[in-house]
């Protein structure tokens, strides 16, 4: 059963509506700031010269950035109620609070905008007249030429094809910036609609699961009143939770495979911006992944590469000493065996095996931890494509799982079968002959999607 039109509309419009009661502002934030070409430390940059950065002001020359302070002091309407930030200083930034680092404003492609805020959360308990000090690193950004047919400009290029647009001119802007509360229960309601919306769309028409489904969904749009004081509001929400939470909680049948889904960030170390920033991206990382597993307990989160742990540990000692603690406490899981995610078409195995060698040496000393996977996010069949040997590589260092992003599947792994089982076609088409196999992971559903990248492990 699939719901009917008019009901399909109904569910759209109540979705909406709990997407505009996210956030409501109670406060706006007044910067001062300086620019500089420097890369300067947290207590450096607060014996700059700050003036006046209203809202409107444009700054940034390519390459710089922007250095912004401000005090928040949270008013009666904070009171007993979850404090986030809207911040937009013009670029993507590091943001610090009461001194530590705090998380980040992301960069401009992400789709969603509530996500820009519902990550910058001051507390889930406000106190009147509580104060904040606020201060972010900022980045007016730079030129760098998208290609005319998707992707980074690659290919023939004529001769003034790619003109920077912005030469000579500031880069960035600052934006309205503000406080406000945010509504964690309209939120929660919305990621059970979402999610439950999204199910039904890859079940049959005659599935019983199906018509449960769309049940509930009918019968929160019954449940919730969005024309009501906040206080009503949200009580509705919570009974429109009530009656999706067995929904939510249904499990598949004894022999269907298990999904597990854990947070991770693919740092690329040198890519479309200068190694410096992505020092600063450690931090803004960092910081936010840890605020996220003290809010949500069940919340894991694995994060590869020695290389930018050994950054964070030199530019932001305090921010490292709590990653340690999250690692000892079973929350952050330090893994992926090699010193950094490599492209592994271009280079010899010598190279791959001193990857391991270093990295594995790494996170033994610093966490205490023996890699069993070796973590490869963000390779296809056209840029970092495998070479066969690796997976030899693998099995010399005791390396169990391969996790992996074949995006079209088909580069060095066949997916094929219900089962879940890799066949190794492309590599014995190439003459490599291995042995032994390996568990492998990779995303059945395309590139950066919008939900969670699932791990399968079949013993």
């Amino acid at each position: 059963m699939q719901l009917k039109a008019e009901w399909r509309d109904r569910l759209k419009y109540w979705t909406h509506a709990l997407t505009q009661d996210f956030y409501t502002p109670i406060g706006a934030i007044e910067f001062m700031g300086f620019c500089t070409f420097e890369q300067l430390s947290l207590e450096k940059a607060l014996t700059g010269n700050f003036s006046p950065m209203p809202t409107g002001t444009k700054w940034g020359d390519e390459w710089q950035y922007a250095w912004l302070k401000a005090s928040i002091t949270l008013p009666k309407e904070a009171e007993g109620k979850m404090i986030v930030m809207d911040l937009n200083p013009g670029g993507e930034a590091t943001i610090f609070v009461n001194g530590k680092a705090f998380g980040t404003k992301r960069a401009e492609w992400v789709t969603v905008p509530h996500h820009y805020i519902q990550d910058n959360f001051l507390t889930e308990n406000g106190k009147e007249g509580e104060r904040y000090e606020l201060v972010i690193e900022a980045y007016a950004g730079h030129y760098f030429p998208e290609g005319i047919v998707g992707g980074i400009g690659v290919g023939p290029i004529l001769p003034g094809a790619y003109e920077d647009p912005l030469k000579g001119k500031p880069r960035a802007e600052i934006g309205m910036s503000g406080i406000g509360v945010w509504n964690e229960e309209a939120y929660q309601l919305w990621l059970d609609v979402v999610t439950l919306t999204e199910v039904t769309q890859n079940l049959s028409d005659g599935s019983l699961r199906a018509a449960k489904i769309a049940k509930g969904l009918m019968d929160f749009t019954l449940a919730v009143d969005f024309e009501q004081a906040p206080e009503r509001r949200i009580q509705d929400y919570k009974k429109g939770r009530e009656i999706l939470k067995p929904l939510m909680e249904a499990k598949n049948g004894s022999t269907a495979p298990m999904f597990c889904a854990i947070g991770n960030s693919h740092l690329d170390v040198v890519w479309l911006w200068p190694y410096a920033e992505t020092v600063r991206k450690t931090a803004r990382t960092f910081a936010q992944q840890l605020r996220l597993l003290e809010k949500y307990p069940d919340y894991r989160y694995l994060q590869s590469q020695p290389k930018t742990y050994l950054m964070c540990k030199e530019h932001y000692p305090e921010l490292y000493s709590e990653i340690k603690q999250a690692i000892r406490d079973g929350k952050w899981i330090a893994e992926g065996a090699m010193w950094v995610e490599p492209d592994t078409n271009m280079v010899l195995g010598e190279s791959l095996i001193r990857q391991i060698i270093y990295g594995m040496r790494f996170f033994k000393k610093e966490f205490g931890v023996d890699c069993k996977i070796l973590w490869l996010p963000d390779f296809d069949a056209g840029a970092f494509a495998c070479k066969g040997r690796l997976w030899h590589v693998c099995r010399k260092n005791d390396c169990n799982c391969h996790g992996c992003d074949c995006t079209n599947g088909y580069s060095i792994l066949v997916y094929a079968e219900i089962l879940c089982k890799w066949h190794f076609t492309a590599i014995r088409r190439k003459g490599i002959i291995i042995q032994s196999k390996r568990t492998a992971h990779r995303r059945p559903f395309g590139y950066y999607i919008k939900g969670a990248a699932c791990a399968v492990q079949r013993n």
